[in-house]
């Protein structure tokens, strides 16, 4: 893992006002020639629509090669939504843990990150012509 962003702009927070919201992304992307699957978990604390807290968390997953040739039909892998849910998950899980460490002797010590439904967030499969 690798906290590639993590920009507060504690002046923007309003630690009087309960209601934060958090935006949300996943991209993923693939290197072929090493078989690494890399999610990165982007979250943007917003109040007041403006945003305050921008952060991104790199995750990197190792695909055996055999599971890369099991996912392989006519030179495209074809990684499965279920299983791409599962990374997001993990990098998520993974991103609370990161965002409270950090938040530790902030005014946001007690930020929580809520739980999310990634079968609802990724649609489909995602599909890397070799």
């Amino acid at each position: 893992m690798d906290l590639t962003q993590f920009s507060p702009e504690w002046e923007k927070f309003d630690s009087s006002n309960d209601s934060v919201g958090i935006e949300t992304n996943f991209n993923f992307s693939f290197n072929k020639a090493e078989g690494i699957l890399k999610c990165a978990t982007n979250l943007t604390f917003i109040q007041e629509n403006q945003p305050f807290l921008k952060s991104e968390l790199q995750t990197f997953f190792e695909i055996a090669k055999k599971s890369i040739e099991e996912l392989t039909s006519e030179n495209v892998i074809t990684i499965p939504k279920g299983l791409l849910c599962q990374f997001a998950s993990l990098a998520y899980g993974s991103f609370r843990g990161v965002i409270h460490m950090k938040a530790i002797n902030t005014d946001l010590s007690n930020l929580i990150l809520p739980p999310l439904y990634l079968d609802e967030v990724i649609k489909s499969d995602m599909k890397i012509q070799l």
